[in-house]
């Protein structure tokens, strides 16, 4: 079961506002890391029909690093949107554990990068899961402090909330 969810903002709410600023910067942030990605992408000019081919060849580990860059980014932008739309506020831990999760995000690219070029190096696939794993744990966190008890906008039991793990809201 998937529900939409959407953030009023009122001028009369500074809550609101605050936290519809935090959606769009969140936005941002996921928008411009998943566009980085792209950037290491790049063929030559003036190449000859075989030369073409071999370039193609060799930009495979670069297409695949971003497929599943784009892939994992997707989905936390998924939960992560969905986790502030259920939030009434965020402020405190919660916002700094949404901004350094943002952080981390941003840092995708670089990782990506290097699993990309250096796929056969075990540091280089190290620190691109490593960075995986920062952003799931910093987004669970965030997330955990977010909806807290009498920080969600539901008052309703858990039952009638809309999912929020990912098993629950279902394929991108």
């Amino acid at each position: 079961m998937s529900v939409s969810v959407s953030v009023s903002v009122s001028d009369d709410d500074p809550e609101s506002r605050n936290l519809a600023r935090l959606i769009a910067l969140s936005d941002g942030i996921f928008a411009i890391a998943m566009t980085l990605l792209v950037l290491d992408i790049r063929v030559t000019s003036g190449l000859d029909a075989a030369g073409f081919r071999h370039m193609l060849y060799e930009l495979l580990p670069n297409i695949g690093a971003y497929a599943l860059s784009f892939a994992i980014l997707a989905a936390f932008w998924r939960d992560h949107r969905r986790m502030l739309q259920i939030a009434r506020r965020v402020e405190g831990p919660a916002l700094r554990l949404t901004l350094a999760g943002l952080g981390a995000i941003a840092l995708l690219p670089f990782p990506t990068t290097l699993l990309s070029e250096y796929a056969s190096q075990p540091l280089a696939v190290a620190l691109y899961a490593g960075t995986v794993v920062l952003i799931d744990l910093l987004q669970l966190a965030s997330s955990r402090s977010a909806t807290a008890p009498g920080r969600t906008r539901w008052a309703a039991p858990t039952e009638a909330r809309p999912a929020t793990n990912r098993t629950e809201v279902g394929a991108m």
